[in-house]
């Protein structure tokens, strides 16, 4: 009996092994999954949720197919995940939202296409330390890629466009670099928390290149290349310290650089261009410094 006990724990040891070191197939509308996932075929017209990962660790694999919905729920959840991969090529596409990261952290979303959804496409809620990188996210009716709290996310590389507002931060410490935002109706890139990084991203044909919002205290926007926008290029309202720093800003309508309001913000070193105003200041305390404009604007200060 006692090497009968033994043989039955073997067996079982080597099932889990094995179910922890391979990946599931046949992954159906609405399953939720325990181990790494292949997707070896379209998710069609999911009523509800198209995929929910149920545990740490592991990764799920679009290997090129679609998750499609029929306009409700998401299209691949997880909740309270840490070290999650989810990995394109892929789509996901005609849910309420593509994809939420809804706490946990530490997960990766990349190289996934997340378009048509009735809100927002990827979305991370109270989580942190997530990469959000190298998608093609387009088309949602609200969002491209939000971050709603949490703090030390990366968002970096992705392409975003025809959404509402192409990327948002909410929360603090995040990093949004690399990306190319544009052609989205309202905001570029729009920011509600403290102490984020906005570096390196083409941002054009939006109404708002880069929108500093009521509250938004302490971020840095820096080395982008800010075109071609109807409205403004940076715009503060209500913010402090921020710094607006070497920058391209060209071709913006409504003016280059707009402190609406707010104290001791810093405008340096950004080279502005055909902007109708280069930089527009009511703010308290701005420091305007070494900043280049052609042509050079008589009132509005440039330097």
């Amino acid at each position: 009996m006692r090497h009968l006990i033994s043989r039955i724990n073997l067996v079982v040891f080597i099932l889990l092994f094995w179910l922890g070191a391979n990946p599931a197939f046949g992954v159906s509308c609405g399953e939720t999954i325990f181990v790494s996932t292949d997707l070896d075929s379209n998710l069609v017209n999911c009523p509800g949720d198209g995929i929910i990962i149920g545990a740490n660790n592991i990764e799920l694999r679009l290997n090129g197919f679609i998750i499609d919905g029929t306009g409700s729920n998401v299209g691949i959840l997880l909740v309270n995940g840490v070290k999650v991969k989810i990995k394109g090529p892929g789509v996901i596409r005609e849910f309420y939202e593509g994809i939420l990261l809804d706490g946990g952290d530490k997960n990766e979303v990349k190289g996934v296409v997340v378009a048509d959804n009735l809100f927002r496409g990827i979305h991370t809620l109270n989580s942190s330390k997530n990469k959000i990188k190298e998608n093609t996210v387009y088309g949602n009716v609200f969002t491209g890629i939000q971050i709603s709290g949490g703090s030390k996310n990366k968002v970096e590389k992705n392409d975003t466009h025809g959404n509402v507002t192409g990327i948002f931060l909410s929360g603090s410490r995040h990093t949004a670099s690399k990306n190319n935002s544009h052609g989205n109706s309202l905001v570029g890139i729009s920011v509600d928390g403290d102490d984020n990084k906005i570096t390196k991203n083409q941002i054009s044909r939006q109404n708002t290149g880069v929108a500093i919002n009521p509250g938004a205290d302490g971020n840095d926007i820096s080395g982008n290349n800010i075109t071609d926008n109807a409205g403004v290029g940076v715009q503060v309202q209500d913010a402090e310290n921020n710094k607006i720093v070497d920058n391209i800003i060209t071709n913006s309508f409504s003016g280059g650089v707009s402190i609406l309001s707010g104290a001791d913000n810093a405008i340096e070193r950004n080279t502005l261009s055909n902007n109708t105003d280069q930089i527009f200041d009511m703010g308290i305390g701005t420091v305007v410094l070494d900043n280049i404009c052609h042509p050079a604007d008589v009132l509005p200060v440039c330097d």
